[in-house]
């Protein structure tokens, strides 16, 4: 029997097969390339120069990545053939699934772009006590809230008016609406950065020009009523050493910490690693907060995210003497078996 005439629009059986072989094959494409993205690029580039969240990272690239199966979507539209009607409404379906996908993108990149700009606007501002930490963290709030107000309705004017224009007449003049939005949403950002910046100063009078990017300054921030943070800055220090021997620069070049949020929800600490390198500054984050207070071990426990996540153990006395410190280990090792 000829599958071209037993089958709807006149396409054969075997067309609609490899149509939907396309789609179904770009679906484990998409997933395929996310992997080796996250295990490659997203890596190197967190190595590189750690400013964006790693979460942030890994949501983008999937987002990104997901135009494969809408491409894939339209090439197996293209195989069929359809009446007029359907074939404009699939195209329109694969239009909106792209601006969608456009849409989210652009959040995304939005909101961490929107964080450092704050973060290295007030950075002059010679303040690192809590209300400093507070009042950043209220703008960042804001800035993030308005840029997922503005994705959202995004969503909802451009999907909405590619499909009035198909269905109804729809004036061009009405695509200025969603420019618009987006131009005042970023504005009100901006207002926020400057708002930010303008009260931090107005509570305290600094100088323009002192050196918070001296090469020979150790800056640490100091918050109030932690019994363990003389602790805590060692260990970060420990760690802006390792990130020092990463540069491939000399143990006595340039470098400072810098504490840029102390969450509100639980006691962890987000520091800023920052070393002088050719004469540039390259900085990288890192996160400490304690664990096991309530465990009664007399040994120091910390939760560290460097690259990783770590739990450093901190001993009541010093340990100098290696053979002693692998027997530790190694009833530890019995004890966790």
């Amino acid at each position: 029997m000829d599958f071209l005439y037993t089958t709807k629009y006149g396409n054969t059986l075997e067309a609609y097969a490899i149509s939907i072989a396309i789609f179904v094959a770009s679906l484990f494409v998409w997933r395929w390339t996310y992997g080796i993205l996250r295990r490659t690029f997203c890596e190197w580039a967190f190595n590189v120069q750690n400013v964006l969240d790693k979460q942030c990272l890994y949501r983008l690239t999937n987002i990104i990545t997901l135009l494969i199966p809408v491409a894939a979507f339209y090439f197996a539209k293209e195989r069929l053939s359809f009446e007029k009607e359907l074939s404009i409404w699939l195209t329109i379906a694969t239009l909106v699934l792209a601006q969608i996908v456009s849409i989210l993108m652009l959040a995304n990149i939005l909101e961490p772009i929107a964080e450092v700009i704050l973060i290295r606007s007030v950075r002059d501002v010679q303040r690192r006590d809590q209300k400093y930490l507070q009042i950043q963290k209220q703008s960042i709030d804001k800035t993030r809230k308005h840029i997922r107000l503005l994705a959202g309705v995004l969503l909802l004017a451009v999907p909405g008016l590619t499909v009035a224009s198909n269905v109804a007449f729809v004036s061009t003049v009405m695509w200025v609406i969603p420019v618009g939005i987006v131009v005042i949403e970023l504005s009100i950002c901006f207002r926020i950065v400057k708002a930010t910046k303008r009260s931090l100063r107005g509570e305290k009078e600094v100088d323009n020009k002192t050196a918070s990017e001296s090469p020979l300054s150790l800056e640490t921030s100091r918050p109030l009523r932690d019994r363990d943070l003389e602790l805590k800055e060692t260990i970060v220090r420990f760690f802006l050493g390792i990130y020092k021997h990463s540069l491939k620069v000399l143990n006595e070049s340039p470098g400072e910490i810098r504490l840029i949020d102390s969450l509100s929800f639980a006691p962890n600490y987000i520091y800023e690693l920052r070393v002088m390198k050719d004469g540039d500054w390259h900085s990288r984050r890192m996160t400490i907060g304690p664990i096991g207070e309530e465990s009664g071990s007399r040994s120091k426990c910390f939760y560290v995210i460097y690259d990783y996540h770590l739990v450093i153990k901190v001993p009541p006395i010093p340990i100098d003497d290696l053979a002693e410190y692998m027997d530790i280990l190694k009833n530890e090792r019995r004890i966790v078996k």
